[in-house]
């Protein structure tokens, strides 16, 4: 027995048509290709249907929204690193500016700057010469002044030179000074100090900070 494809009346199973409506019945291999066609078309939506469930559950549930870091540790290092930089670059631009001017100096310049550098150590009592001809700078102290008679009881009277002790360490500290600012290729600069009785003859000449002349010897 089959049912009607129309009126489903169940009717024979070899029925051409249906006796109650007429309607044509399909033959039994188009009948089977179609059962065959049904069941692979429920089984492939079963398979899509199961696939969708499992993607579904395996796609993450509430994941977490990811938003870049902001690095503020490297912002800060490289605000550091470019404040060095600077720095470096205006330390170095200073000095190369003060060596230029320092090697553009003209003799009144160095002449005016000897004179200053020994007062600083010396007093004002003293008469200051710079000779650019022989890199040096002539101390003479000025008569009356206490440099003067110090100086005056050492090379007329005999007295020893521990009186002027003091005055030489002075005279060195007013070498280094001046070495350190006169032009590099004068920097080996000499202080002279001359007898004030004979200004041809010199006492003692410093170079650097050493005594490189001493008359007492």
């Amino acid at each position: 027995m089959k049912f009607c494809i129309k009126c489903g009346k169940k009717i024979e199973a070899d029925s051409a048509f249906c006796p109650f409506c007429g309607a044509k019945q399909p033959s039994p291999s188009v009948r089977l290709l179609s059962q065959v066609t049904s069941s692979v078309s429920k089984t492939g939506d079963g398979s899509h249907s199961r696939q969708s469930a499992q993607q579904t559950d395996a796609s993450p549930v509430n994941q977490p929204i990811s938003h870049p870091t902001t690095k503020t540790s490297h912002s800060s290092l490289s605000i550091i690193i470019g404040v060095i930089v600077l720095v470096i670059v205006a330390g170095l631009g200073k000095y190369g500016y003060n060596t230029y001017q320092r090697n553009h100096l003209s003799d009144q310049e160095i002449a005016d700057m000897s004179r200053t550098v020994v007062s600083k150590h010396l007093g004002s009592n003293n008469e200051v010469y710079y000779s650019k001809s022989t890199n040096t700078i002539d101390v003479v102290p000025i008569y009356g002044s206490n440099f003067y008679e110090d100086v005056e009881e050492v090379i007329v009277y005999g007295e020893g030179t521990e009186s002027l002790s003091n005055y030489l360490e002075e005279l060195k500290k007013i070498s280094e000074e001046m070495a350190d600012q006169m032009p590099t290729k004068d920097h080996d600069v000499k202080v002279q100090l001359l007898n004030p009785e004979n200004e041809d003859r010199h006492l003692y000449i410093i170079e650097n900070g050493t005594i490189t002349y001493d008359f007492s010897e």
